[in-house]
């Protein structure tokens, strides 16, 4: 069967403390289509501040999702932390997650909503935490953009706070199974940009 239109995101990461850090949302609304792999592959660029001094760090990543069916798709990803000008090498984010269509129009959009959760920076330190998550994508021909809402709740935390995060973007297809994207995230008081690639079988 054809390969379902698929985007993700990639983001480079613009950070205020070690709290702020976040594994990207590198998924959209579509689903991958049954016995369907996909991989999605890249680097952030991320800057911390602490106690006034400013760090920047590279965010490898790699996200795996397998298509269950035709609606549902279950995901791994994970991500490391690199300083730039030290050795020190940290556990950015592993989640895992699984993801259900809600509705879809061929050729005009996507919905979906999806829950996960695991371990890492996502959730307000090296804890651990889990994610409900909305999300929709136009299939325009012109101007493809696709949304993201998570609600992430870190488990470790001393207060009981649901933390927002969103990512919007656009994408531009290479081939028939290999897209570029451009996207912004929004996580506790940051704004990310970035580019992303992702290649699917």
């Amino acid at each position: 069967m054809p390969a379902r239109r698929s985007l993700v995101a990639l983001l480079l990461v613009a950070g205020i403390g070690w709290a702020a850090l976040a594994i990207n949302i590198l998924e959209t609304a579509s689903p991958i289509g049954a016995q369907h792999l996909k991989l999605t592959f890249g680097t952030g660029l991320v800057f911390s501040e602490s106690g006034g001094t400013t760090s920047w760090h590279f965010t490898p990543q790699l996200r795996m999702a397998i298509g269950v069916s035709d609606g549902m798709d279950l995901a791994i990803q994970s991500g490391i932390l690199s300083t730039i000008g030290a050795r020190d090498v940290d556990l950015l984010a592993a989640i895992v997650d699984a993801k259900f269509t809600l509705a879809e129009a061929p050729g005009m959009y996507t919905m979906a909503w999806g829950a996960g959760g695991g371990y890492g920076l996502n959730f307000l330190g090296e804890g651990w935490g889990v994610f409900g998550q909305f999300l929709f994508e136009s299939h325009a021909r012109l101007f493809p953009v696709y949304f993201v809402y998570r609600a992430t709740l870190p488990i470790d935390s001393t207060e009981i706070s649901l933390i927002p995060h969103t990512a919007v973007g656009v994408d531009f297809p290479l081939a028939p199974n290999t897209q570029l994207f451009l996207g912004a995230d929004f996580y506790h008081g940051t704004i990310s940009i970035g580019v992303g690639l992702a290649i699917w079988f």
